[in-house]
């Protein structure tokens, strides 16, 4: 028998306990005054007698009774205060209650409201609100859970089934090596999509919390960089709404889309612009890989309750990795495959008005209109005060490291910004007490360190942590060369294939080593735990074998994309100049036709991540380039263009990149404005012009802002001999702020004093 009391059942014992005490002192002191306290306490019990039904019947229904009573109470008050005044006039007559209550006589309610009924009332409404508001996720679902499934050993099986959808997060945590100690929380930037397709950019929040507070969007669109933390995000999500289910009667329903493979039985085919995805396949994959998670009774489960918790708007989608659908990642922006894929998800999710969810994916390749999400949270990179509490964790990461990091290594700024590769950052720290010199030995330092600690695991087979290498590096160029699989492919396709002439032993290694996973339903798929370890491997084959670069994926920002990024920074200088140079060839051809300025976007984005380390790679059109840029920041009529074409000031000279910092911090959008600011602060020198706009811009930040910011902002200033007066502004606002803050606790203690002598 379960003997837990929720919160709504003590708060109803609480009530009914010092009820029946009041009702026995009352009938103590006068027999008619208890019947006055008894009736009342009748009518409590009938306000709350909701809270004894089933999780979400009655929270709305005692809200709104409960403010109806208060409402009720203050507004008549001239009516029963008189009834009142003549119970306590008829209680003062006892000598008992005088000696107890002295000056009990003295009490008149009179037959206006007081000061103290008013107090009630605010009160009385706080608290009812306060403590029965719906805190939970997702959202209670307005129908009772048992009133749609009646079945008696139903929550017995759901409570089973969470506990298996629980049980894979975890497991999916571990396997990727990770532990909520290391969660940090992501700030998003959320904007507002109404019915006719308009924007609306809102205020920076936290992403948890943007879903949480949010109880009415049925759809949301969450954007991000790979590696800015989307997917362990969204894995605390489901686990912190399977904490909720009793209380909500909604189920949370994690599924990385990548894994909708287009064989192996996942599906018949591959998708193409005449054979495009249906909803009745999502469906199939959704209920399969949910299968997957447990055993016979999970899959019963499935098989019984499903569509049923579906129809009745009971599930809660959290859909990750969109952009990693094999299909998706080398397909164009005006891909009709795109397309269809966003209308079979939104449906899938709107399919009832209860229904809800979250999709994932980075910003390129994101979902097209056709998926309606009302709301898009964009993940911000991390900001400096994040950086460096996370780093902090790692005790190799001195003052003297982070010092340098911010100051000297401006190519590893964007490495830190991301919560991937900077806890990778903080392993290399740790491992060696200074900074890599390129992003590539982060990658090889952790997969060599994962290794080392599976010595007795690759004993058993044989081999060496070289011939693991070789092998890994072997895999992931066929799951990387296989436009069928995507990022993941078949075990048995991936022996079969003879990728590896000891697949099987690698790919169990790398999963022990926790590099990699392995799926435990069948057909079993093999996937890296990160797709930066997949890109990494792809690019120490391409340095071999050069000849098989993808250069066509740069345009396009396909597969090969961020692989290449890798390889710029560590190849030969001829290779980085004809990349390079390739680049701003397609630039030029392309950037002023509408139809192909995507291509343009596209390489400009890669020439600034690949070789911000190493400029010399840029210097035969760098002349021109900054011209690019200044005309598209100072002239451009496209805000993400300008805000891209800013960020490539970090591959000119401070000569060239001053003017056009300076154009933008004068200029009032606040967008650019903090784009050039950061990058403002590694200049070795300010123009005064510059250096007074970039105080305005500090003065004029939204106190908020500044303020929760203020410690990251002055140690990023103190690195710079340049930034010595700004960052005395930035001080002397903070002082100004905390004076005027103790001004206004001040005025306000002293205030009602004031008055009374006055």
């Amino acid at each position: 028998m379960n003997t837990q009391f929720t919160s709504n059942h003590r708060l109803i014992l609480s009530t009914l306990g010092l009820g029946v005490v009041t009702v026995m002192v009352a009938y103590f002191f006068s027999g008619m005054a208890s019947l006055l306290v008894a009736g009342t306490l009748c009518v409590l019990l009938c306000l709350f007698r909701p809270l004894l039904m089933p999780p979400g019947y009655g929270a709305t229904k005692i809200r709104t009774l409960s403010v109806l009573g208060i409402f009720g109470l203050a507004s008549s008050y001239g009516f029963w205060s008189p009834f009142i005044d003549a119970a306590v006039k008829a209680l003062a007559v006892n000598p008992k209650v005088r000696e107890l209550a002295p000056g009990i006589e003295n009490i008149d309610l009179g037959t206006g409201p007081s000061i103290a009924i008013l107090a009630f009332a605010v009160v009385g409404l706080w608290i009812v609100h306060h403590y029965m508001a719906d805190k939970s996720i997702a959202g209670g679902h307005p129908v009772p859970i048992n009133t749609d499934f009646p079945e008696e050993s139903f929550q017995k099986k759901l409570d089973s089934f969470c506990s298996a959808l629980r049980q894979h997060l975890v497991t999916t945590d571990r396997e990727a090596n990770w532990s909520p100690d290391y969660y940090a929380d992501l700030e998003a930037e959320v904007e507002i999509v109404d019915m006719i397709g308009t924007t609306e950019r809102k205020r920076i929040v936290d992403l948890q919390s943007a879903i949480r507070s949010d109880r009415t969007t049925q759809a949301f669109l969450v954007l991000g960089d790979p590696g800015a933390g989307k997917s362990v995000a969204l894995r605390k999500l489901a686990r912190d709404m399977i904490d909720e289910v009793g209380t909500t009667g909604r189920v949370p329903i994690y599924v990385n889309l990548r894994e909708w493979l287009p064989r192996e039985g996942r599906r018949n085919a591959a998708w193409t612009e005449t054979n495009k995805p249906t909803i009745q396949e999502l469906e199939i994959f959704v209920m399969d890989n949910v299968k997957a998670r447990g055993d016979v009774f999970t899959e019963e489960f499935v098989d019984k309750y499903f569509r049923d918790l579906w129809r009745h708007g009971r599930m809660f989608f959290i859909f990750d990795s969109f952009d990693e659908i094999p299909e998706l990642l080398d397909v164009n922006e005006e891909s009709g495959v795109l397309n269809a894929l966003s209308d079979v998800l939104s449906r899938f999710i709107s399919s009832n008005p209860q229904s809800r969810g979250v999709l994932a994916s980075r910003v390129f390749r994101r979902p097209t209109q056709a998926f309606l999400a009302r709301k898009i949270l964009e993940i911000r990179p991390l900001s400096e005060e994040h950086i460096i509490q996370a780093l902090g964790r790692f005790p190799a990461f001195t003052q003297a490291l982070r010092i340098s990091l911010f100051r000297d290594r401006l190519d590893l700024i964007p490495v830190a910004r991301n919560p991937f590769l900077m806890a990778l950052l903080g392993e290399w720290v740790n491992d060696n007490h200074a900074l890599p010199q390129t992003q590539a030995q982060l990658y090889e330092n952790y997969l060599k360190g994962r290794l080392a600690k599976c010595a007795s695991k690759i004993a058993q087979y044989g081999l060496t942590d070289r011939e693991i290498l070789r092998g890994a590096t072997e895999i992931a160029w066929f799951v990387f060369d296989s436009p069928a699989y995507g990022l993941e492919a078949p075990v048995r396709v991936i022996d079969e294939a003879g990728a590896s002439q000891i697949a099987v032993a690698i790919i169990d290694v790398l999963s022990y080593a926790r590099i990699a996973r392995v799926t435990q339903s069948e057909p079993k798929s093999f996937a890296f735990v990160h797709r930066r370890f997949l890109e990494y491997l792809v690019t120490t084959r391409l340095l071999n074998q050069p000849e098989d670069l993808p250069v066509e994926h740069i345009p396009t920002d396909s597969r090969g994309r961020d692989a290449l990024v890798l390889y710029a920074q560590v190849c030969d200088d001829t290779s980085a100049n004809k990349l390079a140079t390739l680049c701003w060839s397609e630039i030029q051809t392309h950037f002023h036709d509408p139809s192909m300025r995507l291509r343009a976007i596209h390489c400009l984005r890669f020439l600034i991540d690949a070789f911000r380390s190493r400029r010399a790679a840029v210097a035969p059109f760098v002349s021109e380039l900054a011209e690019f840029i200044r005309l598209h920041v100072t002239q451009g009529e496209n805000l993400v263009h300008a805000k891209i074409c800013l960020e490539g000031t970090g591959l000119l000279s401070e000569t060239d990149s001053l003017p056009i910092l300076t154009a933008a911090m004068a200029g009032n959008n606040s967008w650019l404005q903090e784009t050039a600011f950061r990058a403002c602060r590694h200049l070795p020198r300010l123009e005064q012009a510059l250096e007074e706009s970039i105080s305005l811009y500090i003065i004029t930040m939204p106190w908020r802002q500044f303020w929760t910011s203020y410690q990251a902002l002055t140690f990023s200033l103190s690195l710079s001999e340049s930034l010595k007066g700004v960052h005395r502004t930035a001080v002397l606002r903070y002082r100004n702020l905390l004076v005027s803050a103790v001004a206004a606790v001040l005025a306000f203690v002293a205030t009602p004093f004031f008055l009374a002598s006055w």
